[in-house]
């Protein structure tokens, strides 16, 4: 389920086994939630939009985790920023296994950073409109 009031930016941090469907191979992608686990992240921008060449979205994204981190512990084991998308490994606290709270608050965060910093949005569909999405990222894969 994707959050209305994200940005639309897309999260998998998914164990994915495999099915047949219609004939053809599909992936099953199953959430694991692990009190104190470890995480895997994959971010993407919508249509693979390259934001991320940008200096404001870089300090943007990376105000919005500082922030998020402090409210809401967790450890960031590593960041690999590319131009149209983010991988993060995250080791949440030994009590806590909700990165969906914490992606959901990151994502709001960057986009009024992301907006006041200079960034623009793209035209939003009637769809994308009625769920208060935003055009520069994808729409998740439910896991915010």
């Amino acid at each position: 389920m994707v959050n209305p009031n994200s940005t639309g930016l897309s999260i998998s941090g998914c164990d994915v086994s495999h099915q047949f469907l219609e004939n053809r191979y599909m992936p099953e992608y199953k959430r694991w939630f692990r009190v104190g686990g470890t995480y895997f992240f994959t971010i993407v921008t919508y249509n693979r939009r390259k934001i991320f060449c940008e200096s404001h979205a870089r300090t943007s994204l990376r105000l919005a985790m500082a922030q998020v981190q402090s409210s809401h512990p967790f450890d960031i084991l590593g960041v690999v920023l590319l131009p149209d998308h983010c991988h993060c490994i995250w080791k949440m606290a030994d009590n806590d296994d909700n990165f969906s709270v914490r992606w959901r608050m990151i994502k709001r965060r960057f986009t009024k950073l992301w907006l006041s910093s200079g960034g623009q949005d793209l035209p939003v569909s009637p769809s994308r409109s009625k769920r208060g999405e935003r055009a520069f990222g994808k729409e998740g894969s439910g896991n915010t």
